[in-house]
């Protein structure tokens, strides 16, 4: 009604949409571009449909910033929240708040008490229905909390989906930062703010989670080396990694990821024949040279894992500290 939507063009940009709902098997219908320019600068992306029909529509101003690896990553995010149920938990959610709303409501609907307690001679319903509105005030504040709690762990699990999916998280992150500078996104906001009233994680809460998720597998793996549950995701990530080198097998970055994931579950041998693999696509790649000089020492190949250890300090890395990405980002903005 308010928005015009446009057929996605042919184009590198749908092939590779396409391919990737195809890959994970997301009933996509249409790809729409809408005019979101007319209003606003911002960018958003998100998709709706019932059953086989989905839709995916994307803001015109997100088309323009993005390249068209961020804008499959920021889709798989969206297709993430699809797998994982989250729309369905939403709805689930919404009508146990306008449950409680209503249950309380028939407390106050002409309540003696209520009234005697404002002073109040006559009943009114008008008068009832103000007098909720006042009272109900914490009670919603309260249920906003765990509503908005749940909202964040399901951007974070969205997130996790787009990384393994795509077999990287480096064009998530790129388009999150874009995203948040387009957005003017706070990029440190006060945990209590977060807590009141963030429906979404900050931006370099999401970009630590993604780069380190591997990191804190390998961390719980530390005090509890068989951990079931960590184990069986460590499992998921190398499906998804193989899967995703079967479409785009010269993708070093999801070769080591792959070493990495196989190293956490002591598979050393594949580990190594991994990073190879990531190192000969690309020979400037730090991770690699460190990762595999890591797991030829876990193997007692010492002099040949020093070897690539040091290859890997001596190669400029970008680097996961939260503080350089807040100085990328305001070197953005």
């Amino acid at each position: 009604m308010f928005n015009k939507f446009t057929p996605l063009e042919d184009g590198e940009l749908k092939n590779k949409i396409n391919a990737f709902a195809e890959k994970v098997n997301f009933p996509l219908s249409r790809i729409d571009v809408m005019d979101g320019s007319r209003r606003s600068s911002k960018s958003n992306a998100y998709f709706s449909g019932l059953g086989k029909n989905k839709r995916i529509a994307l803001f015109d101003t997100l088309i323009e910033k993005h390249s068209v690896e961020e804008l499959v990553s920021i889709i798989a995010h969206e297709v993430g929240h699809y797998k994982k149920h989250h729309n369905v938990k939403g709805i689930v959610w919404g009508v146990v708040q306008m449950g409680f709303l209503f249950f309380f409501l028939s407390f106050f609907l002409e309540n003696d008490l209520l009234f005697s307690a404002f002073k109040m001679e006559n009943l009114s319903v008008y008068a009832s229905l103000l007098f909720f509105s006042i009272l109900y005030s914490p009670i919603d504040l309260t249920m906003s909390f765990f509503g908005n709690y749940i909202s964040r762990i399901h951007e974070y699990e969205a997130d996790y989906f787009a990384k393994i999916s795509i077999g990287t998280e480096i064009h998530l992150v790129e388009g999150l930062k874009k995203l948040t500078v387009t957005n003017l996104g706070n990029l440190n906001p006060h945990p209590f703010t977060v807590m009141l009233s963030y429906s979404h994680p900050p931006v370099l809460e999401r970009i630590y989670y993604l780069e380190e998720a591997i990191e804190i597998y390998r961390h719980i793996l530390q005090v509890e080396p068989y951990h079931p549950a960590v184990l069986q995701l460590i499992d998921e990530v190398i499906s998804s990694y193989e899967k995703a080198l079967i479409i785009t097998p010269d993708n070093a970055v999801i070769h080591c990821n792959l070493g990495v994931a196989h190293q956490e579950l002591g598979k050393l041998d594949e580990a190594v024949a991994s990073h190879h693999k990531a190192l000969a696509i690309n020979s400037d790649y730090a991770d690699a040279y460190t990762n595999l000089g890591d797991a030829l020492l876990k193997l007692g190949q010492y002099k040949e894992g020093l070897k690539f250890t040091r290859k890997g300090k001596g190669v400029i890395e970008f680097g996961n500290d939260k503080s350089r990405h807040f100085q990328i980002l305001m070197e953005q903005d």
